[in-house]
């Protein structure tokens, strides 16, 4: 089992929807040209998953992960939260380059 996931990482409260963006190479040094391969979700995707896990799962908390502030979606979605009052936190996750195939 990777490293990640080993047991010594805390578990999250059951109240916590997390909310993972991706980021860092996704957005980097793509030429225009080169069609890209990786669609990221919208950011009333993520909106719309914090809106079910309050009404349908009991939800009152995020957690924000993510490893750059690349994706625009992530300041509209904190704004979101704030004006909603939700509480919310951040998780800054580095990983490695994304392979991609041109």
């Amino acid at each position: 089992m990777a490293p990640f996931f080993a047991a010594e990482h805390a578990k999250l409260a059951e109240n916590i929807i997390v909310l993972h963006f991706r980021a860092g190479d996704i957005f980097a040094d793509i030429p225009d040209w080169i069609p890209h391969p990786y669609v990221m979700p919208s950011a009333s995707f993520y909106t719309g998953a914090v809106e079910y896990a309050r009404a349908e799962l009991g939800d009152d908390e995020a957690l924000i992960v993510y490893e750059d502030r690349g994706n625009p979606a992530i300041a509209v979605v904190e704004e979101y939260l704030l004006q909603r009052s939700v509480p919310f936190a951040y998780k800054v996750v580095r990983c490695t380059r994304t392979r991609r195939r041109f």
